[in-house]
C-alpha cells in the first residue's frame, strides 16, 4: 500500500534535489564552453520551471552531442509537461551515459513506474542499491513495488524492508511491511509490535492502522480490533469497506442495532456493492425490521442477480411479514438460480411455504423434488407426511410416515419423533366419523 509521503510523485522532486550532487560528476564533458553554456542556461529554466523554453535550450545542441546532465535535465523536462515518451528517451540516454550516475538511474524508475514498467523500474533500482547500499530511497521504492505489484518472493521483499531498516530503524513504511512480513512467518507478536511502532512514528499512516485492526480481528482480540478499527475510522471516515467491517464486526457479536448505522453509511456510500445492501438486510432482518429488511435484500439482488441466497435471505424476510406469495416466489427464483446441485434445502423450505396456503399440489412437487435431489435426506418426506394430514388425506400420509419411520436410526435419537409418529398413526387410524 503506497502512503502518501512515500508516493513515486513525491518523491520525484525529493530526488532531483538530492541527486543534484550526482549529476555532475563528469565535469570533463562539459569543458566545451558552448555546450557548458546550454546546460546552464537549460538548467535554469528548468529551474524556474520554464519547461518548453529549457527544451528549446537544450536542442540547440544535436541529440548525440548532449552530455548525460543535459539529457537528464531535458528528460525531466519532457516529464514536466507529461510528454513520458521523449521524457524516457532522454532520462535513459543520460544512464546510458552515465551508468553509475545513481540520480538518473532513481528518476528513470520513477517515470517508468509512472508509465507501468514496473519490471523495468525495478531493475533500475535494483541496479542502484548495487551502486550505493545505503541509498535508502531505491530500497524503498523497490520494495513497494515489489509488493504493490507481487513481484520477487516474500523472503526477497522483506530482505529489502530489512535492509531500509538498518539504514533508518524508525522508518514507518519499512516498519509496516516488515510487520506484515513476520506474520507471514508465523511470528504474529513480531508483527503486532512492527505494526504498532509503524503507527508510532506516524500516527495517520492508515494501512498500519487498519492492519492492526485486521491482526488482532485474526486473533480473536475484539477489543483490541474495536479499538483499532474505530482509529482507522477516523483517519477515512468515509470508507466503504472498513465501515461495512465494523458493521460486520458488531453483527458477529449480536450488537444489531450498534451495526446498522455503520452498515447503512457503507451502502449509501458505495451503493453498487450488492453484499453491503444484503448485511444492511440482514441487520435489519434480526432488529425486526423485515419490512426494511425486504428493502434492502432486494436492492442486493437488483445488483447480484445471479446470488441465490440474497433470494432465499428475501424469502425469509416475506415469511416473517406474513407475505407468503412473495416469500414462495423468491425461493422459486433462488431455487432456478441455484439450478440443482445441493438444492434441496431449497425445496423443503418452498414445499413448508406453500403449505402454508394450502397449495399442496405445490407443495407435494417441492417435497418430492427435495427428495429426489438427496434422497439420504428423508425430512422432505416427513414434512409431506404431515402436508397430507393437513390436506385431509389420511391414506397418503400414513404411508409416508411408514416410509419416514423405516429410515429413522433405531437408536435413542429419534426415541421422541418416533413415538410422536406412531402418535399421529394412531389417530390417523381412527374412524372418520370420530
Amino acid at each position: 500500500m503506497m502512503h502518501r509521503s512515500v508516493s513515486l510523485l513525491s518523491v520525484l522532486f525529493f530526488l532531483e534535489f538530492q541527486g543534484s550532487a550526482y549529476s555532475f560528476r563528469l565535469t570533463d564533458s562539459l569543458s566545451v564552453p558552448a555546450r557548458d553554456s546550454v546546460i546552464k542556461a537549460g538548467v535554469l529554466l528548468y529551474s524556474e520551471a520554464k519547461y518548453e523554453r529549457a527544451i528549446a535550450t537544450f536542442s540547440a545542441v544535436p541529440p548525440e552531442s548532449l552530455t548525460a546532465p543535459a539529457c537528464f535535465y531535458c528528460g525531466l523536462s519532457y516529464e514536466a509537461l507529461n510528454d513520458l515518451q521523449n521524457a524516457q528517451r532522454y532520462l535513459s540516454t543520460s544512464v546510458q551515459r552515465d551508468s553509475i550516475n545513481i540520480s538518473y538511474r532513481y528518476n528513470l524508475g520513477l517515470l517508468l513506474a509512472r508509465e507501468g514498467s514496473i519490471d523495468g523500474a525495478i531493475t533500475e533500482y535494483k541496479r542502484i542499491v548495487e551502486l550505493d547500499s545505503s541509498f535508502f530511497p531505491a530500497f524503498e521504492q523497490l520494495g513497494q513495488l515489489c509488493e504493490l505489484w507481487q513481484k520477487e518472493s516474500v523472503e526477497y521483499r522483506d530482505s529489502v524492508w530489512s535492509k531500509v531498516l538498518n539504514l533508518r530503524p524508525a522508518d514507518y513504511i519499512a516498519l509496516y511491511y516488515h510487520g506484515v512480513a513476520m506474520f507471514r512467518k508465523n511470528r504474529p507478536d513480531s508483527g503486532i509490535v512492527c505494526l504498532t511502532r509503524a503507527v508510532e512514528q506516524d500516527s495517520l499512516f492508515y494501512a498500519a492502522v487498519y492492519e492492526l485492526g485486521v491482526r488482532n480481528l485474526a486473533r480473536k482480540n475484539i477489543e483490541e480490533t474495536f479499538k483499532w478499527y474505530q482509529r482507522a475510522l477516523c483517519l477515512r471516515p468515509t470508507n466503504a469497506k472498513l465501515l461495512a467491517e465494523i458493521g460486520t464486526l458488531y453483527e458477529k457479536t449480536s450488537k444489531h442495532r450498534i451495526a446498522l448505522p455503520y452498515l447503512l453509511t457503507a451502502t449509501a456510500i458505495d451503493t453498487a456493492n450488492a453484499t453491503y445492501a444484503e448485511q444492511t438486510g440482514l441487520a435489519y432482518y434480526y432488529v425486526g425490521r423485515f419490512d426494511s429488511s425486504s428493502i434492502y435484500l432486494t436492492k442486493a439482488i437488483k445488483l447480484d442477480k445471479d446470488n441465490w441466497t440474497y433470494l432465499l435471505n428475501l424469502a425469509l424476510a416475506y415469511t416473517q411479514m406474513d407475505s407468503t406469495r412473495l416469500a414462495a416466489r423468491a425461493l422459486r427464483d433462488a431455487i432456478r438460480v441455484f439450478g440443482l446441485g445441493d438444492g434441496a434445502n431449497l425445496y423443503l423450505r418452498l414445499g413448508n411455504l406453500l403449505e402454508g396456503t394450502k397449495e399442496y399440489a405445490q407443495s407435494r412437487i417441492a417435497y418430492e423434488r427435495a427428495l429426489e435431489i438427496d434422497p439420504t435426506d428423508q425430512e422432505p418426506r416427513f414434512r409431506l407426511a404431515l402436508m397430507y394430514v393437513q390436506k385431509g388425506d389420511h391414506e397418503a400420509a400414513k404411508k409416508e410416515f411408514h416410509r419416514y419411520l423405516q429410515t429413522l436410526p433405531n437408536d435413542s435419537t429419534m426415541a421422541s419423533k418416533r413415538h410422536y409418529i406412531q402418535n399421529l398413526l394412531r389417530y390417523l387410524d381412527m374412524p372418520k366419523q370420530q
